[in-house]
């Protein structure tokens, strides 16, 4: 008789004790919140609608943004490589250095995705296929493509935002977003506080223009889709003899010299200590 009492009642105890251990497990994750990214830590999908046109675009806020305070605005250009209309693909290459670095230097980013069948600079694609020392040239730059012309709007509209910054705006891209950094800031010489061009070209046709923004070039001589020669003449083309320009060299990196470039510690530092 004591046996069996004892037995059942152990048992009881250790059905009670499990389901009070099984309540505190669910309820602690039936409780525990998810992983979520606030907005102001990751990079939000919108679009920008012209009349003719929809450009996908990321956009990061720094932390706390609240709408009140004015912040440095960054464009960032993506290569051939990464256009389409998914809204993804021109996060690849350089979006995670500025969100690493979203504490040192709050400020707006914005990557835009060129279609893929349209182009950031007003270029002749075979130029990119042609053999060694092939010099990129631009047309007709004030008549930009569609992707283009959308951008130029995007950043008008931002130019209105009560949170932009107006002294301390700007751009930077790589490959072909390098040249279409060159080919706005030949046609907006005044939007802009600096500027960084990683394996890139410009029109060169508009040397005044270029000039009056101060402008990090980077380039892997070993590059053979984008040739050196092309940032050096750009360099040239703009170096007054002061520091307002920069162009450094990587002898032994080819196309892909934006990992170079991203690793350089004063690269975002470059462009952020720059004011209108």
């Amino acid at each position: 008789m004591l046996t069996g009492s004892y037995n059942f009642h152990a048992m009881a105890w250790k059905s009670i004790l499990f389901l009070v251990t099984s309540s505190l497990f669910i309820s602690c994750v039936s409780f525990k919140p998810a992983h979520t990214l606030p907005p102001t830590t990751t990079y939000l999908k919108k679009s920008f609608s012209s009349p003719n046109y929809t450009l996908p675009y990321r956009i990061l806020y720094p932390k706390g943004y609240d709408g009140t305070t004015k912040y440095p605005l960054v464009f960032f250009l993506h290569g051939s490589g990464e256009r389409g209309t998914d809204n993804e693909k021109q996060l690849i290459h350089g979006a995670q250095l500025f969100l690493d670095s979203i504490d040192k230097y709050p400020s707006i980013v914005i990557f835009p995705q060129c279609n893929h069948s349209d182009y950031w600079a007003n270029i002749e694609p075979t130029q990119l296929s042609l053999p060694d020392d092939t010099i990129i040239l631009f047309q007709k730059i004030e008549q930009p493509g569609p992707s283009a012309t959308a951008l130029n709007l995007l950043v008008d509209s931002f130019l209105n935002e009560p949170t932009t910054d107006l002294a301390r705006i700007y751009i930077a891209g790589l490959s072909m977003g390098g040249m279409g950094t060159a080919q706005i800031l030949a046609t907006r010489p005044n939007t802009f506080a600096a500027a960084t061009v990683i394996c890139g070209a410009a029109p060169l046709d508009y040397v005044q223009q270029l000039r009056q923004t101060p402008t990090q070039l980077f380039q892997g001589m070993q590059d053979n889709v984008v040739f050196p020669i092309n940032s050096q003449l750009y360099y040239d083309a703009i170096n007054d003899g002061s520091t307002k320009h920069r162009l450094i060299l990587y002898p032994n990196a080819d196309h892909q010299s934006w990992n170079n470039a991203f690793a350089e510690t004063d690269f975002l530092r470059w462009m952020f200590d720059k004011k209108k």
